[in-house]
């Protein structure tokens, strides 16, 4: 009820659009001028009254480290009571309770291989600081099993990233947004809908995002206008995984690995049944969501259900509305989880669909292409700890995934392309104290019809991969090897062609070894690291045999069927220096690769020749034409971010570059985020969190073949957090204000595939709001 009277409060009027000199102007009515206007002091008003409200709570924070190594321990759970709230520690270790009950508390901290902590403390404060905690590793024998988890806690690469999404309160609706603002990250896009992250300038195939170490299944990696089929909402946890640890995951992890991991996947235990509801609305797009969380105990095991329904409007720029942005997406997921102190089972059930829009260019269909797709999901995992004096545990994990993908020229029911693929996994892994050893095996069948003409693909992977860790004294050396197999098996004659000869669609095999090491070294407060890796990538289904018109970018895209791997060899370094009250990391890398693949544009203008085709706009459109190049490039970057904490504030921040190069052309290697920084001020008052955010984007002068220039800009946010709850019933909410782009600033994203078209969003206002019980 509430979101509904929020969203009846800024129901806009129709819009009179007139246009000048191709540029869209926006003539608003009075009416809704004074109703956005009455927005902006509602919301206002709410941070006033928030603000000035003495509330009974406290935060609490600390540093849980190793009591016998003095490394940090991350993923250790953090439980208060009364109040029942809980928290995770991060990768160094840190972790911060907010909205604690200023009274005697009971406070539980516990890792798997480690010895319980039970602490009571008496909360007068509104800031409790436990300083270092200290935690000593527990051999735990169950039934003649020896199990020490902690010994098994993997050295990550100081560049790798823990995190539990929206701790502030404020929840995007996509990947890329959710983690745009840290160091090496930026966002590439196809409009609003379509987003994917960018990993140290690498896209697509270049890097995995992953569900629970398992792909996840969708065609975000092949294209621009494939969005990411998921929403942050269900999320309960990321890691960003460089270094060796990335190859357990894939062959083609040079920038690293995005894993997720969903909240019904989780092996949380709850005593009693357990309900969450979540709302929000946002103003930039007149966009609401709602979601639904259950979990329940029963016969011994757990239940979990999440649902969610998002709808947005098109997108508010500086320069007006963008057409046919608009989103439709709902998610359900159900699981039933079984778990003792020696083994465990998931299995869970997945539907995702959604409905958006890439708006409309000359170049390509000018009304713009709407696009359909729908994900259905099962998973099966199972895990038990063993007596080996080798491997402690064992993993098994099968995924089934069936992804239908459908592109319209919007404001027409037929289907112009459709595509779909059906992905079978099945994935083995032994753990112990110093390795990691493992197998995958995946199957892929790949179907295109409407005017899309990449034939029908099968694909056999197999994979087997090993990572082994060594420590002496405060040194650690890691050392990884994957090698895996591919077979790409495409359907001659499935499909017409007009680029290239039937007899060059042939089936492919593909091998590769690839391999890193890593050296580390604690020096007290110093943490360093080194690390090299040799990766190799096989070219994907599209970029062998793709011969037609891709809707969705704008594009008619063709294969090159004589492809080889696309190599890489790299080199990093890491320093973070530790503080009592902060840290400061500092992160290099170097990688070269001789045969990188390029989807490189054939022409530019509308020209007579093979540059173009015309398609389905008329004299005033068209569809460039990309083909698959290998090119001998160098990618070199250096990001850096700190935190410091003290009473009253903390203050973190990131800066990050990253260069790349055509060695071939000798110029720069097209779509290259510019360099950019985030600083962040954070203040917790009286239990009333308010973090101001600076984004400063340096802009792109650095071109790669047929790009423009990107100026530079400054973004100013806020985001406002108000917790309260009752101690008795164990009800607690949250309330979230998240101001964006609060000067209206006009800017454009470089790796916007239609920075030409219009800016990116303006200002945006977006309340949300959290129960749990």
């Amino acid at each position: 009820m509430f979101v509904r009277n929020l969203w009846a409060a800024v129901t806009f009027t129709k819009l009179r659009v007139t246009y000048k000199r191709d540029i869209l102007i926006i003539r608003q009515s009075k009416k809704y001028q004074l109703r956005l206007n009455s927005l902006y002091k509602l919301i206002f008003l709410i941070c006033f009254l928030s603000s000035s409200i003495s509330i009974k709570s406290a935060k609490i924070r600390g540093r849980i480290i190793d009591a016998q190594r003095g490394q940090p321990i991350r993923g250790a759970n953090v439980f208060v009571s009364p109040g029942e709230i809980e928290a995770q520690s991060k990768d160094d270790g840190r972790f911060i309770l907010l909205g604690v009950p200023k009274s005697e508390v009971n406070i539980k901290i516990s890792s798997i291989g480690f010895t319980e902590l039970n602490l009571k403390k008496h909360l007068y404060k509104e800031l409790s600081d436990l300083g270092l905690v200290t935690l000593s590793s527990e051999i735990i024998k169950l039934d003649e099993i020896l199990v020490n988890d902690a010994s098994m806690q993997t050295h990550h690469s100081l560049s790798s990233l823990d995190l539990v999404p929206n701790e502030d309160g404020v929840i995007d609706s996509d990947l890329a947004d959710s983690l745009s603002d840290l160091p090496g990250i930026t966002k590439g896009a196809m409009g609003p809908n379509a987003t994917r992250p960018v990993l140290r300038g690498y896209s697509g195939d270049r890097f995995k995002i992953t569900e629970g170490g398992i792909t996840l299944g969708d065609l975000s990696q092949t294209s621009a206008d494939h969005a990411v089929a998921n929403d942050m909402v269900g999320v309960e946890s990321i890691e960003i995984v460089r270094g060796p640890k990335s190859l357990i995951f894939g062959s083609n992890t040079i920038a690293g690995v995005i894993d997720i991991r969903k909240w019904p996947d989780s092996y949380k235990q709850a005593s009693q049944r357990k309900y969450s509801f979540k709302s929000g609305y946002q103003s930039v797009n007149n966009g609401a969501f709602g979601s639904f969380a259950l979990q329940a105990p029963f016969n011994g095991k757990q239940l979990r259900f999440h649902s969610l329904r998002r709808k947005t409007d098109n997108l508010k720029t500086a320069n007006g509305l963008l057409q046919n942005t608009g989103l439709d997406k709902y998610q359900f997921s159900v699981g039933i989880v079984d778990s003792s102190d020696w083994a465990g089972s998931n299995f869970s059930l997945d539907l995702l669909g959604m409905n958006y829009g890439i708006p409309g260019t000359k170049s390509g269909h000018i009304t713009g292409v709407t696009i359909n797709l729908g994900k259905s999901q099962q998973r099966f995992h199972y895990f038990r700890y063993l007596s080996s004096k080798i491997f402690k545990k064992f993993d098994i994990d099968q995924s089934y995934i069936h992804y239908d993908h459908s592109e319209f020229v919007t404001k027409r029911t037929e289907t112009s392309v459709n595509l779909n693929q059906k992905i079978f996994a099945l994935q083995s892994k032994l753990t112990g104290p110093k390795i990691t050893a493992g197998m995958l095996l995946q199957l892929r069948e790949f179907m295109a019809s409407g005017f899309y003409w990449t034939p029908d693909t099968r694909e056999i992977n197999f994979a087997i991969f090993s990572l082994y860790e060594r420590r002496m004294f405060d040194w650690a050396a890691q050392a990884s090897l994957r090698s895996e197999f591919l077979m790409v098996d495409p359907k001659a004659g499935s499909h017409r062609l007009s680029n290239m000869k039937s007899s060059e669609v042939i089936r492919r095999y593909f091998s590769s070894l690839s391999a890193a090491f890593q050296i580390s070294k604690n020096w007290s407060d110093l943490e360093t690291s080194i690390s090299t890796m040799l990766t190799g990538k096989a070219p994907q289904i599209e970029e062998l045999y793709s011969d037609g018109p891709h809707l969705g970018t704008y594009s008619y895209e063709i294969g090159n069927p004589n492809l080889g791997l696309e190599r890489t060899i790299g080199i990093e370094t890491n320093a973070k220096y530790v503080l009592s009250k902060g840290w400061f990391r500092l992160s290099s890398y170097l990688n070269y690769s001789p045969n990188f693949l390029i989807s490189s544009k054939m022409g530019d203008g509308y020209k007579p020749g093979a540059d173009w085709i015309e398609w389905d706009s008329g004299s005033a459109g068209w569809l460039y034409k990309y083909r698959m190049l290998g090119a001998e490039t160098i990618i070199t970057g250096l990001e850096a971010d700190f935190m410091y904490s003290s009473k009253y504030a903390e203050i973190s921040g990131n800066l990050s570059s990253v260069l790349g190069h055509n060695l071939d052309t000798n110029k720069p290697l097209i779509l290259i985020p510019p360099p950019k920084a985030t600083l962040n001020i954070e203040f917790n008052p009286k239990g009333f969190l308010t973090k101001f955010q600076i984004e400063r984007s340096f802009g792109q002068n650095r071109l790669g073949i047929f790009e423009t220039k990107t100026a530079p800009y400054v973004l100013v946010n806020v985001h406002s957090v108000y917790n309260f709850g009752n101690t008795i019933s164990g009800t607690s909410h949250r309330l979230a204000l998240y101001m964006n782009n609060i000067f209206d600033a006009e800017y454009y994203n470089h790796l916007s595939r239609i920075k030409d078209i219009m800016p990116e969003a303006g200002r945006s206002l977006s309340l949300q709001y959290e129960i749990d019980f």
